[in-house]
């Protein structure tokens, strides 16, 4: 079905970012060379994809209502048909997001008849009393488009580098990078005449904060080149670690041992987790306070399995 989407409060350069970011996370659920045709109105952007699914649909214009790194104000309207495997088959439908929204994983559903329904991406739909917006079609503009946005599945592509950094892509780089000086700084400073106590503290702030990295950014970890990525961290660290650890008084072995697998225990557990929730509910897991119940169990098992399985793995290694 074609989808057409009126957005205002984006300039075109953060509206070409946010389709990307988009395109990115859902790039394998997207159809190689697919287009995103861009017009300029009198005082919003309109958005024209072809052959796209009602489900895409809807996860494309909540991401362009709260696009990540993105801030201010946006309204945002979507009109398609009601495709095979939609509720709304057969049907004209229009859908928003309402300004006083606090739940940020659903989209808002008008009828022709003028009818309101909440979809929520856990699965549900019910039927909401609203008068607004009242149904009307969007109709296609007739003027040149002012960008084509392209999908490639093979790979996702930023022609302009200075967008790069604000990517996903972009943040791993630096971070990566961040993280390899201080990696260096770490080696340095156990290897010096530093007080045994804090190097331990040091050491601890390394793996924390790496396991914490993983856990606050998951939008990383939905990219399986990125995940990889992470994993060779990971397993990095968990060599690094090996080869510095038994350095320690035995006391402190036995405590810091554990930790230099965190990273790679998070993601361990991260990968079957996500697919599991994804498969029950969906939808892509959330770790903020955007979630609801399904969310914060989800959390919970990453949170408190990333705590016990490193013990667990540790233990079995030094039997």
């Amino acid at each position: 079905m074609q989808g057409l989407i009126n957005v205002k409060g984006y300039s075109e350069k953060y509206l070409k970012l946010a389709i990307r970011q988009w395109i990115d996370l859902y790039l394998e659920s997207l159809y190689n060379e697919r287009t995103f045709n861009l017009f300029q109105l009198e005082d919003s952007i309109q958005i024209r994809i072809d052959n796209i699914s009602n489900q895409l649909f809807f996860f494309l214009i909540n991401y362009l209502k709260y696009p990540e790194d993105i801030k201010g104000p946006i309204e945002i309207l979507g009109y398609t048909g009601g495709d095979e495997t939609s509720d709304f088959k057969g049907q004209d439908i229009l859908i928003y997001i309402p300004s006083d929204d606090t739940e940020y994983d659903n989209v808002y559903v008008v009828t022709e008849n003028n009818n309101h329904f909440k979809i929520d991406f856990g699965g549900g739909i019910k039927k909401v009393n609203s008068r607004i917006p009242e149904f009307f079609k969007l109709t296609p503009v007739s003027t040149s488009s002012i960008n084509t946005i392209t999908v490639y599945t093979k790979m996702s592509v930023y022609p302009d580098k200075k967008q790069f950094f604000k990517t996903i892509e972009g943040r791993f780089a630096i971070i990566s990078l961040a993280l390899l000086i201080f990696l260096v700084f770490h080696f340095l400073y156990i290897n010096g005449n530093s007080d045994m106590m804090e190097k331990e503290r040091v050491t601890w702030f390394l793996y924390a904060g790496v396991s914490i990295w993983f856990y606050i950014d998951g939008e990383i970890l939905k990219k399986d080149i990125l995940y990889l990525g992470c994993f060779a961290i990971a397993i990095i660290l968990m060599v690094y670690g090996g080869n510095f650890v038994n350095n320690f008084p035995i006391i402190i072995t036995e405590k810091l041992g554990p930790f230099t697998l965190m990273p790679l225990a998070f993601l361990m557990l991260q990968w079957p987790l996500r697919r599991i929730y994804k498969g029950l509910f969906k939808k892509e897991p959330k770790t903020d306070r955007g979630g609801g119940i399904t969310d914060f169990i989800y959390s919970m098992a990453l949170i408190f399995g990333s705590i016990i399985l490193p013990f667990v793995l540790y233990g079995f290694m030094n039997r």
